[in-house]
């Protein structure tokens, strides 16, 4: 796992846009460092460059976990398996082409109106959960769930607001914040506002409850998944773990 983090922390610092002078934090499309003031005409392209070996590497590296997961499965190991399956989904969801930063809040269609607030809401989540920078990105994580939460809470009409619910789960599931509990019912709160479209959103509950022990209520929900998750992928894997469980529950 230590070389999982290193091969994933290698990859998102390949994304950052560090002046090559000084080392300072530029931003996006800076022509000069602000502290040094050192020209950063080539910088795009090395970005750029990186990106894109980034992402090659991220495709071989998908594979590799992908037949890790199995090797987990295979053996028996269920919860190292859902860990590094949501792994898996964790780098597949994230952007890594040039331009782009990994992480940041996910899109899932939904009904509502376009309000500008709640857009900007969105903006500023997006912008924080975005943060490359190891040593600030415990901090702008829980700026990017106060932001949503703000969202949520004071433009329940916008259709931002499913969005705004299921990256709620993603940034409280993640390492750095750890609130499984708040996770599991963002997760559900997207199923409640849009259950026809509701992406991954029960399986990933699913995972947290499965990895918390909660067996006889991860056997429930992975059935949820079942009928009603359109992802065939998803499917598969929940009756396999249904299977698994059968054992510990009534």
């Amino acid at each position: 796992m230590r070389t999982i983090l290193a091969l994933l922390l290698a990859c998102t610092l390949a994304m950052a846009e560090d002046c090559p002078s000084c080392g300072a934090d530029t931003g996006d499309n800076a022509n000069f460092c602000p502290k040094c003031g050192a020209s950063l005409a080539g910088a795009g392209k090395a970005v750029d460059d990186a990106a894109r070996a980034a992402e090659e590497s991220k495709k071989e590296f998908l594979a590799s976990l992908e037949a890790l997961r199995r090797a987990y499965e295979e053996a028996g190991q269920t919860a190292r398996a859902a860990d590094t399956e949501s792994l898996i989904r964790m780098l597949e969801e994230s952007e890594l082409g040039p331009g782009g930063r990994a992480g940041g809040p996910v899109t899932v269609k939904a009904p509502g109106k376009s309000i500008k607030e709640a857009n900007d809401l969105f903006e500023q989540a997006k912008l924080y959960a975005s943060t490359v920078n190891p040593v600030r990105r415990r901090t702008n994580l829980n700026v990017a769930i106060d932001k949503l939460n703000d969202l949520v809470t004071k433009y329940p009409d916008s259709d931002k607001v499913v969005d705004a619910w299921y990256n709620l789960g993603l940034l409280y599931q993640d390492g750095l914040v750890k609130r499984y509990e708040e996770s599991i019912k963002a997760y559900d709160k997207v199923k409640e506002l849009d259950s026809e479209n509701s992406s991954d959103s029960r399986l990933r509950a699913a995972q947290i409850v499965d990895n918390l022990g909660r067996w006889q209520e991860a056997y429930d929900r992975y059935d949820d998944v079942i009928k009603h998750d359109a992802n065939s992928r998803n499917v598969v894997w929940a009756k396999q773990r249904r299977v698994q469980l059968e054992p510990y529950v009534k």
